[in-house]
């Protein structure tokens, strides 16, 4: 008759188990493999308690370690063959417990139900410090999954003691560490996530663990270093997975390769991070990990194949996520995926209707009610122009601008003015500026405060859309009897001035001799009007795009460009956006499917704006 899990266990069975925690934490090469081995002599002699504790620490420590997983599906079944009800309340009822969690939360072991933190926390109580570490890594890994943000801030109340203790070993809390990090940038925090790895770094480093060391440098550049300093993640990943090799460590090359994807990802390289995310996925494989384990890989796979355009693979991936037994709040998240997917298709292929707009509202209601901005993380082009999309049919609006805030998206081609531009400019009409202060008033301390030659050369730029200008140009337009060099230096005092006025470095670019107001983060409604009129251009004859370019492009008109001013470049510049819509207006005359009557109200409001244009328009 095995024995209940309250009778004592031989002792010779308990101290190898001893020793063997201690190898572990040492990390000991052949630690593994001698718990499975102890695992199965545990379960021939009855011992179920003794027998699960073995299997889970080995469950627990191949998964925290990022190791092969060469033991676990064998030590999954002594856990299946115990089950949870002999595992009891004591030390090894807790190590049981915290490898069976993991794997639990992967939906393999379906025999254990899901863990009850708080129960566990409890028991955890009357265990060394190494124990409860250990469950902290398993429990916390569980609430990271399952965005449980208030019961994880439970556990590291918990364990912030426990970690602290003579008794704690350098290698349980530095996995603990990691744990932690991860979670705490799930949630938002990676300051906080930067620093809970950076200690296991030191502890590695202190202690000369140099797997815990590689771990911890490996999930550094995962999640922070990739978007944060890219040169110094890939270092720290090669670095890191050098001191592995593929057959004893092939989740370390999956993480060295999913650096290299996210990277690639982030700087628009798509083909690239196929590859990557690619061979990252090959790596997990061979690592003989649980199906779920993969999905972050795979979801990395179907960001590269949406970034390169290859949509319906992309789908594909994401549609294999969403059948996948995620965590139920990633469910959702992965549905939501697969729409923005999908929209992108259309995006791409400018096939927007009032069926594709409806259901981009849709999920971006859903995107609110899950309080997920940051979906689309490492595709934030794609994300970017989906929104200005959003914006531009006045879809969710403030959420809209306030998720283009948070994520500093940079404004596609053609945003609308309703993108919440660093900086707007009106030069049709009345020159009219606002940045995020608000408007900017003739007046108004900003405006006396700055040299009335920046909004010289404000107007001189703006005038020209976003092209580039030379500079040269410009400051002899400034600055006509002054030496170049004179006009150079003062040009860059102006240009710096500028940038102040608007409120932000990124407003104005100098680049290669050339100048010019950055498409990104200011809106010009001298260069909506051209992008308006080239869409004329572009759209085929009696469609409904010219029809609506031409009515965009009428609004957009308010009257000629800098009429105040009659520098040369201002009238050069007014001239010729006169002419270009005078050019699309008789285009519209001529078109047989237009009506003559809506073709002489567009002429009336033109000539209405400027009576010049108007004047212009009688003399084709």
């Amino acid at each position: 008759m095995p024995n209940s899990a309250s009778e004592p266990f031989p002792l010779d069975l308990g101290d190898q188990m001893a020793e063997l925690q201690g190898r572990l934490t040492a990390e000991a090469p052949d630690a593994l493999e001698r718990l499975a081995v102890l695992a199965d002599a545990a379960l021939a002699e009855g011992n179920l308690a003794l027998a699960a504790a073995c299997a889970g620490t080995v469950v627990l420590a191949e998964h925290v370690q990022a190791a092969r997983h060469q033991h676990t599906s064998h030590m999954l079944g002594v856990l299946a063959t115990t089950g949870p009800g002999v595992a009891g309340t004591g030390i090894n009822g807790v190590l049981a417990w915290a490898g069976a969690t993991v794997a639990r939360d992967y939906n393999v072991l379906s025999g254990w139900p899901h863990a009850d933190i708080d129960l566990l926390l409890e028991r955890a109580q009357r265990s060394p410090a190494d124990i409860a570490l250990a469950l902290g890594c398993a429990l916390g890994e569980a609430c990271e999954r399952n965005g449980l943000d208030a019961e994880f801030a439970t556990l590291q109340a918990h364990l912030a003691g426990r970690e602290l203790q003579a008794d704690a070993s350098p290698f349980w809390r530095g996995y603990w560490a990691i744990t932690s990090a991860w979670h705490l940038y799930a949630f938002g925090r990676p300051a906080e996530a930067l620093q809970r790895l950076e200690m296991a770094q030191a502890l590695a480093a202190t202690h000369a663990l140099r797997g815990l060391g590689a771990t911890a440098a490996l999930q550094r550049a995962r999640v922070i270093e990739s978007e944060r300093d890219p040169a110094l993640a890939v270092r720290m990943a090669d670095a890191a997975a050098a001191q592995g090799d593929p057959s004893r460590t092939p989740l370390w090359f999956a993480d060295q390769a999913d650096v290299h994807c996210r990277i690639a990802l982030r700087t628009g390289d798509f083909h690239t991070a196929v590859g990557h995310a690619r061979r990252s996925i090959g790596f997990v494989q061979a690592a003989g990990v649980w199906p779920d384990y993969q999905a972050p890989y795979r979801l990395n796979e179907a960001y590269a194949l949406l970034g390169a355009g290859s949509v319906d693979e992309a789908l594909d991936r994401f549609n294999a996520l969403k059948e996948t037994a995620l965590p139920a709040y990633l469910v959702e998240r992965v549905r939501c995926l697969v729409d923005l997917a999908a929209l992108s298709r259309t995006d791409l292929r400018d096939d927007w209707d009032e069926s594709t707009l409806a259901r981009l509202a849709d999920v971006l209601r859903r995107l609110r009610e899950l309080e997920w901005p940051s979906a689309l993380p490492l595709l934030p082009r794609t994300m970017a122009r989906l929104l200005s999309r959003a914006l531009a049919h006045d879809i969710e609006v403030e959420w809209v601008c306030a998720t283009i805030r948070s994520r500093h998206l940079a404004a596609p081609h053609g945003a609308p003015q309703a993108w919440p531009w660093a900086a707007v400019v009106c030069v049709l009409g009345d020159f009219q500026v606002s940045t995020t202060a608000g408007p900017l008033r003739a007046g108004a301390r900003g405006a006396r405060k700055a040299a009335s030659k920046s909004l010289d050369l404000l107007r001189i730029l703006a005038a020209q859309g976003h092209d580039a200008t030379p500079v040269d140009v410009v400051a002899e337009a400034l600055w006509p009897g002054d030496g170049r060099e004179g006009r150079r230096k003062a040009l860059e005092i102006t240009v710096t001035r500028l940038r102040d006025l608007l409120g932000s470095d990124s407003t104005v670019i100098v680049s290669d001799r050339r100048v010019h107001l950055n498409p990104q983060c200011v809106w010009i409604d001298a260069q909506a009007l051209i992008d308006r009129l080239c869409d004329c251009d572009a759209a085929t004859a009696n469609s409904s795009v010219l029809t609506n370019a031409l009515e965009a492009a009428l609004a957009l008109y308010r009257g000629p460009c800098l009429a105040d001013s009659q520098e040369p470049w201002a009238c050069a510049a007014r001239d010729r956006l006169r002419s270009r819509l005078a050019a699309s207006l008789l285009r519209a005359q001529r078109e047989a499917g237009i009506s003559p009557s809506r073709c002489r109200e567009w002429a009336l409001r033109a000539a209405a704006a400027d009576p010049l244009l108007g004047n212009l328009m009688d003399t084709f």
